[in-house]
């Protein structure tokens, strides 16, 4: 699995990684709404607890205009809201780059670490 290697990369103690999808039903504007949401990356700790849940994207050639951005930050904390585990790191592994406000934010945060394909060796 892909996403094992990133955060075995990055963390020590991860006892086991894998990945989480499903329907997350919020209250948006009033209304009750399903969507669908995923983490590329779960990672649990070896009393089962949430420790980090990780965003790939790894674009490929003439994909210039891809950026890694917020969006990704606002699902993750959805995704870790939903999994009751408000102290998991955030973790974005991307090929090329990060918007500018996703590295404010990393400088701000203890919680968000962006890490590029050059940093994992």
């Amino acid at each position: 699995f892909f996403g094992d290697g990133l955060i075995s990369a990055a963390r020590d103690d991860a006892a086991e990684v894998g990945r989480w999808w499903g329907t997350i039903r919020r209250r948006e504007g009033g209304t009750l709404r399903g969507r669908s949401y995923e983490a590329d990356v779960v990672a649990v700790d070896a009393g089962g607890d949430v420790i980090a849940l990780g965003s790939c994207k790894w674009p490929g050639a003439g994909n210039e205009d891809h950026v890694h951005d917020t969006a990704e930050l606002d699902k993750l904390e959805t995704v870790r809201e939903h999994l009751n585990a408000p102290g998991a790191a955030l973790y974005f592994f991307d090929r090329r780059s990060f918007s500018s406000r996703l590295r404010e934010l990393e400088a701000e945060r203890d919680d968000i670490h962006l890490v590029l394909a050059d940093q994992l060796g």
